[in-house]
């Protein structure tokens, strides 16, 4: 009896040491609330393993993606359609309503998204006289050729295209891949697949580790420091994953594909990726007047423009925090003008330049340090474009 009272007695003093230790170092170190969340958000699967390659589009989105959503902390499906976009609709779209395509890359997609369950624009169906369905033909990251590909593809299925781009041409412009070439090269994503066996590994591990936070989470380990302790052992199990998977997938265009752009400055670059936005503006509009169908192509508002935004405390906190600010900040701003220089000058009324429809907008229109709009973005920015097309319709 009295091994067994001396083994609880050392077990009690650990325990109590433990939880004196604990609250101790939960003073010094306060409780990170993030802590997991940021792990859960980091198991989630790399971003690009949320596209399936495609020959012609460059990407669509792949069925059955599971994200993070960060307003109700939980995983939520992706709304994916059988050709790849995210819509309710399959595709080719067989209805008798008047469809408009919406063309584009992630800022496009948002939009779409949003028309499509807000049906925002329904005041165009008084002017149109047919009831309207939404089409939503972008996908992050889009931008020329890869839309005009797009547009062909399914230019019978839509009555009417709506364009919605501009950044990406800018900030995607580098030598180290072909300004036709989509933002990502497919055959990168072609060989995702490839390591699906290391990924499943990988993903099986992040499963034991949030498992583990949570316990942590709902046990009286409270600390920051003493999270860490425990995880340890599953970090490093973490890592051995991590790098197998990494090693798997090809790093994203890491061949220097300059085969015929090896002695170009990055001006002269960046001409080519203007160049190319400009002749595929015009083609998507010959191939429209061909199908005698309007066509009308927006510049996308962006807050790094001066004057282009009075921004809200929440989108100043945005730039300090790096929420997402997109690559070559400065190199957007510079060449973006050149852009709004070749929307003036075709002086069409199918063809505007939104990047300042936010310019005396005070409240939040952004959701990061990029460009993603929040729902007051996307409601002024359909009012805007219901505007235009009314316009054009009662000329």
């Amino acid at each position: 009896g009295m091994f067994n009272k001396k083994i609880i007695f050392t077990f009690l003093t650990v325990f109590l040491l433990i939880v004196v230790t604990d609250v101790f170092l939960g003073i010094i170190f306060p409780v990170d609330k993030n802590y997991i969340k940021t792990k859960i958000n980091e198991s989630q699967i790399n971003s690009v393993q949320q596209f399936d390659a495609h020959p012609y589009f460059g990407m669509v989105f792949r069925r059955g993606q599971k994200l993070f959503h960060e307003q109700t902390n939980t995983f939520k499906y992706l709304n994916v359609n059988n050709h790849g976009f995210r819509s309710k609709l399959d595709y080719p779209p067989q209805s008798n309503f008047f469809k408009i395509g919406i063309f584009g890359g992630s800022v496009a997609d948002a939009f779409a998204v949003y028309l499509e369950f807000t049906n925002a624009f329904k005041p165009l169906e008084e002017i149109i006289g047919k009831k309207i369905q939404i089409v939503n033909l972008s996908i992050p990251t889009g931008k020329q050729p890869q839309q005009y590909f797009i547009h062909s593809y399914y230019e019978q299925f839509i009555d009417m295209g709506i364009n919605l781009d501009g950044l990406n041409e800018i900030s995607a412009a580098s030598k180290k891949v072909p300004p036709e070439y989509p933002y990502f090269d497919f055959t990168d994503l072609i060989n995702i697949d490839s390591a699906l066996e290391d990924f499943l590994a990988y993903k099986k591990q992040r499963k034991m580790q949030t498992a583990m936070l949570r316990i942590a989470q709902k046990t009286f380990l409270k600390s920051s420091f003493l999270y860490r302790l425990l995880l340890k052992t599953f970090d490093r199990k973490l890592a051995i994953a991590e790098y197998s998977l990494q090693r798997s997938l090809m790093s994203f265009n890491s061949k220097k594909k300059d085969f015929y752009y090896k002695d170009i400055s990055d001006a002269g670059m960046m001409d080519h990726y203007i160049a190319i936005w400009k002749k595929y503006l015009e083609l998507q509009q010959n191939m429209a007047n061909f199908y005698n169908k309007k066509h009308y192509f927006f510049l996308q508002p962006i807050p790094q423009l001066k004057g282009a935004k009075i921004l809200s405390e929440q989108e100043i906190e945005f730039n300090q925090n790096d929420n997402r600010p997109p690559k070559n900040i400065k190199q957007i701003v510079n060449a973006y003008p050149r852009l709004q220089k070749i929307v003036e000058e075709y002086k069409r009324p199918n063809i505007v330049d939104l990047s300042f429809v936010f310019s005396d907008i005070s409240e939040s229109t952004y959701i990061d340090a990029c460009c993603h709009l929040n729902d007051l973005g996307h409601q002024l920015l359909s009012k805007k474009i219901i505007d235009i097309i009314s316009a054009d319709y009662n000329q």
